[in-house]
């Protein structure tokens, strides 16, 4: 019935994946810094529940001579992680901000794919491992925003208009009479 699940371990373990102890924790290495003098490993609990690292260790290769012990760290919280550090410039063990000084040695070789920490449980099942990369990560560059469209001028004002009158002029147009009619022309419009 679960021989899939079975096979699948199994096949995990035979690849050096996948364990029942990886299977079954929330602690994970959630980062990995191999090139720099100062080397970082940082794991956190994914989990719903604490963990406590009594036991737990951090390895690497060789792994009978490259490993630290976790239990400095005591317990992990849910969404609370820690850093192990390595390297020259390696910063000494603060347990209250879960920093742990592995070594002031380097661990980890530089691009070497074969290279990588491992997160081993107190019961010596491999939870989580990640492996050193190829190349330094570089920044994906982000894109420029488009650029801002210069201010607009605010459009010109309306040309002045005609105003209509309601009476005529028929003194503008040199009526001797005064009388608008006299030629029969009406100026409905003043001019301005």
């Amino acid at each position: 019935m679960r021989y899939w699940l079975l096979a699948l371990l199994a096949a995990g373990a035979a690849f050096g994946g996948m364990s029942a102890a990886h299977a079954q924790s929330d602690v994970q290495i959630a980062g990995l810094i191999c090139v720099s003098s100062m080397e970082v490993v940082s794991i956190v609990n994914d989990g719903s529940t604490a963990q406590d690292l009594t036991g737990w260790e951090l390895r690497s290769d060789p792994v009978a001579s490259e490993f630290v012990d976790l239990s400095p760290l005591g317990t992990l919280d849910p969404d609370e992680g820690a850093s192990i550090f390595s390297g020259p410039e390696a910063p000494p063990t603060n347990l209250s901000n879960n920093w742990l000084r592995w070594t002031t040695a380097y661990i980890f070789r530089d691009f070497d794919t074969g290279d990588f920490a491992r997160l081993v449980n107190g019961a010596g099942g491999t939870v989580d491992q990640m492996n050193c990369p190829a190349q330094e990560p570089t920044a994906t560059p982000t894109p420029a925003p488009p650029p801002t469209p210069p201010p607009t001028a605010p459009p010109p004002p309306p040309p002045p208009h005609s105003r209509r009158i309601g009476h005529r002029h028929a003194h503008r147009h040199g009526h001797a009479d005064g009388d608008p009619y006299a030629h029969g022309h009406r100026d409905a419009y003043a001019h301005a």
